[in-house]
């Protein structure tokens, strides 16, 4: 529409400058022609007028001149009408004739200076040549004056005859181009008109048509204008029922608003609203506000949408969320009680395991027996950890924390962790790294080893022959020298094995949730969670992991990357680890209480039995009351508190005790088997002093207890936690020198020349006359603690000699 008129307008201007621009020029010409002619006959009246002048009053001159004769003498009137005929000479300095003027002019007034002189005829007889010369040429110029005059009275009289008929014809062409554009005015009127109701037809479709009612509302007298089909179909009534009626009858609780600084034209309110039906009954609506201005009046265009369908809809899916939501949480309750209720009796199997570990005296069966209950519960708690992770992924609340360590040692450590187990496969096993790799990373530490171990575990678990070799890259940005920092550094990890393979169709199974390939299914073990969990660990790092290749009976090959920021080594130190193997408190150390409180008796008995073993004073409640009673009869100096008690739980035991003014000093530990995500967090914040999670490790229990209090430990230094085999080596090391030389020397030489499996089969060889020796040294073996093997077969070592 707005296009249309502007082409109409556009259309009738051109036309009229078209029509008018020539008769404008014309007229603009014949108005210059008559001021041209007019000036040109004033000017040569002007000079009529003065040359005739000039020539009457020098007549008169010459007159008095000859009267002189009788009297002698020229009269003063003649001298004056000489005086006259100078000044109307002077008069003309314009025109063709300007110049004659001027040379008269000089010459009479030459003639009145020797008059004024001397007036005596005598003195003017002899300029009667001059005085008649000045005549003669003054009446020949005052003939060409009259002359000229004559013509141009002639000449104008032609050129208005020429200009009439001119004008006449501008009239009748202007008369014509007026008809001609009274056509075109009368052609472009009718466009213009069917333009407009083209427009309003236009107009009046959407305005009908439109899948939203609209409603017109006068703003002075609040009264509904017009309302749109769509509206009156919501409303259910007619437009007689609504037109000229206030807007409240349609507009449940509608008030007009008249702020000037609302704009017109431009939507003041979206905002949810009540439609009031014919009916009594109301509909929710999204309605928006406009203002808008028709002839100088203000009107509220007012357009709304029924919410009646999405409002249901928004129930059904808020319900449908609430159920899911609902759902999550019995999920992650059923999650977290299935995981406390495992836990607390695999608290006891693994602790007492660990407490029959440290006993000296068991035979190598009852040592391969431990194992197995140990490593089993130790599976057991892996199974529940994936399972308890992979939940946690699900609902997003797995967060990364970053901390700076050596990338280097950590690849070193998981090296070591599987080398032997290649080595009892007879696998090349080969870790390397390919360019320039950063040692000390800023990352998640122990998210990083997991997807580690789990990539290589499956590895070395799907490959009976060949090699499996890991090759660790890096990209790192350009560094920054300022910091002595590099920047984002993406950590690139291939893992190629000869292995089993996978076939293209079963990629996707890979990283599933409990589903395994083929390949899987033929192996025992596995859960089907490694892949998946270590992946969404990748992603959560900034990186992914994946399948690169894969083919059956050839192998396969994952790559896992990773973001990390590289740190300057000189300025990382490596956080100090106590390795040495704790054995008891020292014996002149003051009695160290702790007290027990657990409602399940296995929990407070392997409790106490650690720490009675340890040197510790223990008592033992059985819920929070009582715990909170023994508190304050007894004064311990720990306290180790389970939280989920049934009498009262250990949030509120731990309130009462930390009220008493002994408890607001004594550390509280945190002993629980629940795995909430934020029970930790939680704990913390509410007041307990230190947190262990079941099954207990003795060696976080200690190391707890003397992170809050200063009890000082004896170490067995012959002995370190992380050796698996001095939990179980006997002290009869020197039951070695009884064994031949021979072997011994086989052992060496096997030992030095890295030669495991002959190493192996010699021990069995001395397992058979010396069974405790020979599961010692297997376990060292298992332990790949060299280092102590090589010192006890090149002749003993003092350390095992005392223990």
């Amino acid at each position: 529409m707005r296009n249309d008129v502007k082409s109409l307008r556009a259309g009738i201007f051109s036309e009229i400058i078209i029509v008018f621009l020539p008769l404008t020029m014309l007229l603009i010409y014949q108005t210059v022609s008559d001021i041209t002619v007019s000036d040109r006959l004033a000017d040569t009246h002007r000079l009529l007028a003065a040359s005739s002048s000039a020539y009457q009053r020098y007549r008169l001159f010459v007159n008095g001149v000859v009267d002189a004769i009788d009297t002698g003498r020229v009269s003063e009137d003649a001298v004056h009408n000489l005086e006259h005929t100078t000044v109307e000479l002077r008069s003309i300095t314009t025109g063709d004739r300007s110049s004659d003027f001027s040379s008269l002019a000089a010459r009479t007034n030459a003639l009145l200076a020797h008059l004024r002189k001397d007036r005596s005829f005598g003195k003017v007889l002899p300029l009667r040549d001059t005085i008649n010369g000045i005549d003669a040429d003054l009446s020949a110029l005052a003939a060409q004056c009259d002359e000229t005059n004559r013509q141009m009275i002639l000449e104008n009289i032609n050129s208005t005859q020429s200009r009439k008929i001119m004008v006449f014809t501008a009239l009748a062409l202007g008369a014509l181009v007026t008809l001609a554009l009274i056509v075109m005015l009368i052609r472009h009127v009718t466009r213009f008109e069917l333009v407009l109701r083209e427009s309003e037809e236009r107009m009046r479709v959407m305005f009908e048509s439109i899948n939203a009612g609209i409603v017109l509302i006068d703003c002075d007298n609040n009264s509904i204008v017009d309302v749109n089909p769509t509206a009156l179909r919501l409303h259910g009534g007619t437009k007689e029922e609504l037109i000229g009626h206030p807007s409240e009858r349609l507009f449940h609780g509608d008030n007009v608003r008249t702020d000037p600084e609302h704009e017109e034209g431009k939507a003041i309110d979206i905002s949810k609203g009540v439609l009031s039906l014919c009916n009594g009954e109301r509909l929710p609506v999204l309605e928006s506000v406009n203002y808008v201005a028709i002839n100088g009046r203000r009107y509220m265009l007012k357009s709304f949408v029924d919410l009646s369908k999405q409002m249901t809809l928004e129930t059904e899916l808020l319900a449908a969320k609430e159920a899911a939501e609902a759902a999550s949480r019995a999920k992650s309750i059923f999650l977290a009680s299935m995981s406390h209720e495992i836990r607390t009796p695999m608290n006891a199997i693994i602790g007492y395991a660990q407490l029959l570990r440290r006993e000296g005296n068991l035979a190598p069966q009852q040592g391969q027996y431990l194992n197995v209950i140990n490593n089993s519960g130790e599976h057991l708690l892996k199974l529940i950890n994936d399972i308890l992770e992979m939940s946690k992924i699900e609902s997003g609340t797995v967060n990364l924390t970053p901390v700076p360590f050596n990338f280097h040692n950590l690849l070193h450590d998981v090296e070591s962790l599987f080398a032997d187990r290649a080595r009892q496969k007879k696998l090349r096993f080969d870790v390397r790294l390919q360019g320039e790799v950063p040692v000390v990373l800023d990352a998640d530490e122990m998210k990083v080893r997991q997807v580690l171990i789990n990539m290589i575990g499956n590895a070395l678990k799907f490959t009976d022959e060949g090699t499996i070799a890991v090759t660790v890259s890096s990209s790192t940005d350009s560094p920054d020298k300022e910091r002595d920092t590099y920047g984002e550094t993406a950590i690139t990890v291939d893992v190629e094995d000869s292995g089993m393979g996978i076939s293209a169709e079963e990629a996707d199974q890979v990283f599933a949730l409990f589903e395994q390939t083929e390949s899987g299914r033929r192996r025992i073990g596995g859960t089907g969670l490694g892949m998946p969990i270590s992946r969404q660990f990748a992603r959560l790092m900034g990186g992914d992991l994946f399948l690169v290749r894969g083919e059956p009976g050839i192998g396969s090959a994952f790559r896992f990357v990773f973001r990390a920021k590289a740190l300057d080594l000189a300025e990382f130190k490596q956080p100090a680890v106590d390795e040495r193997f704790f054995w008891r408190i020292i014996p002149d150390e003051k009695e160290w209480r702790v007290l027990v409180v657990d409602d399940q008796e296995n929990n407070r008995s392997l409790l106490s039995h650690m720490l009675t073993r340890a040197g510790f004073a223990v008592r033992e409640a059985d819920g929070g009351i009582d715990g909170v009673a023994q508190f304050r009869a007894w004064l311990p100096d720990i306290v180790l508190m389970d939280i989920l008690m049934p009498d009262m739980d250990g949030y509120e035991a731990l309130r009462q005790i930390k009220a008493t003014a002994e408890g607001g000093v004594t550390p509280v530990i945190a002993v629980t088997a629940s795995v909430m995500m934020d029970e930790h967090q939680k704990a913390l914040d509410l007041g307990f002093d230190g947190f262990i999670m079941k099954p207990v490790s003795m060696e976080c229990l200690f190391e707890e207890i003397r992170r809050l209090t200063n009890v000082a430990y004896l170490y067995d230094d012959s002995r370190s936690s992380g050796d698996a085999a001095a939990e179980i080596l006997p002290p009869w090391v020197d039951r070695l020198t009884t064994l031949p030389d021979a072997l011994l020397g086989a052992m060496r030489d096997a030992l030095e020349a890295g030669d495991i499996a002959s190493l192996r089969g010699l021990i069995e060889q001395i397992g058979e006359s010396e069974p405790i020796p020979a599961e010692a040294l297997r376990r060292l073996v298992d332990s790949y603690s060299y280092d102590e093997l090589t010192t006890l077969l090149a002749g003993g070592d003092a350390r095992y000699a005392s223990a």
